[in-house]
C-alpha cells in the first residue's frame, strides 16, 4: 500500500482517436515513468479530494514531453509535429 491506495497491476490500453475538432488539437505524450501518486489518481482520489467527478478511462503520468499529432482547421500556432512538455499542475 501507498497511503491509502492498495496497489494493483496497471497495463495499458489502446484507446481510439477520435476525428480532431475544428477548434481542437490531439497530442501524443511520451511518458517519463509512473509516478509514485499513480496509484492514487487511478483510484480517483484527487478528484474526491477536489469534489470532482473523474473521467475515465484516465491517463495516468501526463508530465511528459511530446508531439502536436492533430490540429484542428480553427486552430493558429500549432501545427502537427510541434514538441511541447506538459506539466499539468
Amino acid at each position: 500500500m501507498i497511503g491509502l491506495v492498495e496497489l494493483k497491476r496497471l497495463e495499458t490500453q489502446e484507446l481510439p482517436i477520435p476525428a480532431v475538432a475544428p477548434m481542437k488539437c490531439w497530442f501524443m505524450w511520451k511518458p517519463l515513468g509512473i509516478g509514485v501518486w499513480d496509484p492514487f489518481e487511478r483510484e480517483a482520489a484527487f478528484a474526491k479530494e477536489f469534489n470532482i467527478k473523474p473521467v475515465f478511462p484516465l491517463v495516468l503520468d501526463p508530465m511528459a514531453p511530446g508531439t502536436v499529432e492533430a490540429v484542428g482547421p480553427q486552430v493558429s500556432g500549432l501545427e502537427k509535429g510541434t514538441a511541447f512538455t506538459e506539466f499539468p499542475f
